[in-house]
């Protein structure tokens, strides 16, 4: 169970390892949620010991039908009148070394301390969304601090959807104010305070494609792209990073225009919410031809052109034994390969209200075929954002539009606009997620100059206000409770999502101070 009077005799390792740590509340409740997994889906250990802490404590809790948890604390050492909602999510993302012996079910997360940083050893580290969670549990374990009525939520799912947050059952909570949790700063040199968030969606097609016989005879080639920085559709949209998918889109099209080419497989790309940094495909030629050089000359002009700023690119081409029966007919295959190179991936619209913030995008995130008897699915799966709604639509509607071109076939129901749908064309299955909600950004929120006060008094440091081209759980809150004040806020994290994930272990403590004081003067 949670708990801070803990002796060495029965400290976990964890645990002894942030000993002597400040904020030393807020590092023993995050070196033990550490040692919970906590996969989404699977939140049913870290709620229960969170119930625990609460009825250890005193405090009154509810659970809804979905997994989410609230935990009431009444106001302490204040005359404020306002509800403050603390929110943070209890999952984390799995992710290990191929050489690391994990299993995210059973184990607890090892962490490593390196000077300023902790982090875990050859895992992911769980501080998105766990220093959230632990900041939140030292608060309603103080009894010494002022605030005014907290209401702490703890959600379900929020890496694989906002699963939690979406079906949130909002009778639970009635706030004034709500703090997410689940931001992060850029450096140790400032603070940033997030006042927007986009809504997203994601647009998955399945492509049912005809395969014809392959001459034994015919040439078969692999073609790998890597090497690729890949990153987050929604953060490093803007950097125009090249999408490995349709890089090797590209190629396999020049390559098209020196022969016949015939598609056997492609696949490329992680998640729809990544940017791919990797992709391949086989694919087979006529007897006829015979020139690799002319191939490699094309990969290596398409090197060439990348190299001054992405040095680690490789394109790989290779000749293998021709062991496949079936293809894609080169007529086919060159109408897929035009298709996936013109799908708009990357910004679409920059905000007009917030300089130098994204506010549409797409990400064609994932490609991969299978086998169906006689016929190759292939499916891809994008990612849509904006924090408008109504442009959020309407990027959907072209790429719906896309399709129909591609079929020559119209659909004939409508579009909705937030929930989860399939829609069936000639060949071709659409599958829309349900929406998650746009924050539309407020650089003018008092709750934002508030915490820019606090933080600028306890640190000496300069704040930026500012809003973030992706998704986060705020966008729903807004929507629940449309007159609440809203900020996210966070510490130090880098490399989120990664085994190389790390926090800060300074500004934590300079988070939690603001948190703490800000909370004092509402």
């Amino acid at each position: 169970m949670f708990n801070q009077n803990k002796n060495k005799l029965t400290m976990t390792k964890n645990e002894l390892l942030v000993e002597g740590l400040e904020p030393q509340k807020l590092w023993n409740f995050f070196a033990q949620i550490s040692n919970i997994p906590r996969l989404s889906h699977k939140e049913q250990q870290v709620r229960q010991q969170l119930i625990e802490f609460a009825v250890a404590r005193n405090l009154e809790y509810k659970q809804d039908s979905y997994g989410n948890l609230v935990i009431y604390k009444p106001a302490q050492k204040s005359f404020s009148q306002k509800n403050v909602c603390l929110q943070a999510h209890i999952d984390m993302v799995p992710g290990k070394e191929p050489t690391v012996n994990h299993n995210f079910e059973t184990d607890p997360i090892e962490l490593v301390r390196e000077k300023d940083w902790l982090g875990a050893n050859g895992t992911t580290l769980g501080a998105d969304n766990g220093i959230g969670v632990a900041a939140i549990l030292a608060i309603l374990d103080d009894t010494q601090i002022s605030h005014p009525k907290i209401e702490a939520l703890f959600t379900v799912e929020e890496e694989t959807g906002l699963g939690g947050v979406n079906n949130l059952d909002s009778a639970l909570l009635n706030p004034d104010i709500i703090i997410n949790t689940d931001y992060s700063v850029p450096n140790d040199k400032i603070g940033v305070v997030c006042v927007g968030s986009a809504g997203g969606r994601s647009l998955e097609a399945k492509v049912k494609l005809e395969k014809t016989q392959i001459d034994p005879n015919e040439q078969v080639w692999k073609l790998s792209v890597s090497g690729l920085p890949g990153g987050h559709s929604g953060v490093d949209i803007h950097k125009n990073i090249p999408n490995a998918i349709q890089l090797l889109a590209n190629l396999l099209l020049d390559f098209a225009l020196e022969a016949e080419i015939k598609l056997i497989e492609i696949d490329g790309g992680e998640a729809d919410n990544a940017i791919p940094a990797k992709s391949s495909a086989t694919f087979c030629t006529s007897q006829e031809f015979k020139d690799k050089k002319l191939l490699e000359l094309i990969c290596q002009n398409y090197s060439n052109y990348y190299k001054s700023d992405y040095s680690n690119l490789k394109i790989e081409l290779q000749s293998i034994t021709n062991s496949f029966e079936l293809a894609v007919a080169s007529q086919t295959t060159e109408k897929i390969l035009r298709l996936v190179s013109i799908i708009p991936s990357g910004v679409l619209a920059m905000s007009q209200k917030v300089p130098g913030l994204v506010q549409t995008s797409n990400n064609l995130g994932i490609i991969q075929t299978q086998s169906q008897e006689n016929r190759m699915i292939l499916r891809l799966v994008m990612m849509v954002r904006s924090d408008n709604n109504q442009e959020l639509h309407n990027t959907i509607t072209q790429l719906v539009s896309l399709f129909c071109l591609f079929t020559d076939k119209s659909i004939k129901q409508r579009i909705d606009s937030i929930q989860a749908q399939t829609m069936v064309l000639e060949n071709i299955d659409l599958s829309l997620s349900q929406r998650v909600e746009g924050w539309q950004a407020n650089p003018d929120s008092s709750l934002a100059k508030l915490w820019v006060k606090c933080f600028e008094k306890l640190t000496q440091k300069p704040v930026q206000i500012e809003a973030v081209h992706a998704g986060l759980e705020c966008g729903k809150l807004v929507s629940f409770f449309p007159n609440a004040e809203v900020i996210s806020v966070g510490p130090y994290l880098k490399d989120i999502h990664t085994t190389r994930e790390r926090v800060s272990i300074s500004s934590t403590l300079e988070f939690y101070q603001v948190l703490v004081e800000m909370l004092g003067e509402l």
